[in-house]
């Protein structure tokens, strides 16, 4: 059923805003209901036409769209802000997850210096065995060469005695 909106008064004598407010010609009184009048309209607030029906209706319907836009806008937000909770998770579980690879490798190259050092220690020791081992090499041929040095004369000396016999 359409109601059909007879044409408009000047604004100030049927502005709902204006009366709402207080400053309606046609309402002079407060507002405020008394206490047995609960749920029913105050008695000095004159009756609603067709007219500020159909404007409150318009009104409303403007304010649920407003309404409506900002549920919109804020679901909206809503939504972004969730996806990037969510990316910005997904990035810290890469992150950590490259860390403790990272954490593994540095790790695993520790281990390796660690051998690297004992295996290092272990031919320092050799090499310092290899240069003893050279120095009694060395004294060893100094004897044996003093051995055949007298081994030599001996012989000679055994030559020189059996020729004389």
């Amino acid at each position: 059923m359409r109601v059909r909106v007879p044409p408009r008064a000047p604004a100030e004598a049927t502005s709902p805003r204006l009366k709402c407010c207080g400053f309606s010609p046609h309402f002079s009184g407060s507002r405020r209901v008394p206490d047995g009048n609960i749920g029913r309209r105050a008695p000095t607030e004159p009756p609603v036409n067709a007219t500020e029906i159909a404007i409150y209706a318009v009104e409303t319907k403007a304010i649920i769209h407003i309404l409506w836009g900002l549920l919109l806008i804020a679901s909206v937000s809503l939504v972004g802000v969730s996806i990037t909770y969510v990316l910005l998770r997904v990035k810290l579980r890469s992150a950590e997850k490259r860390e403790r690879q990272l954490a593994r490798h540095v790790a695993t190259a520790a281990t390796d210096v660690k051998r690297l050092q004992d295996k290092l220690s272990s031919l320092l020791d050799l090499e310092a065995q290899v240069a003893s081992l050279k120095a009694q090499l060395h004294r060893a041929e100094a004897i044996r060469a003093k051995i055949e040095a007298r081994v030599a004369e001996a012989d000679a000396d055994y030559r020189d005695v059996r020729q004389a016999a």
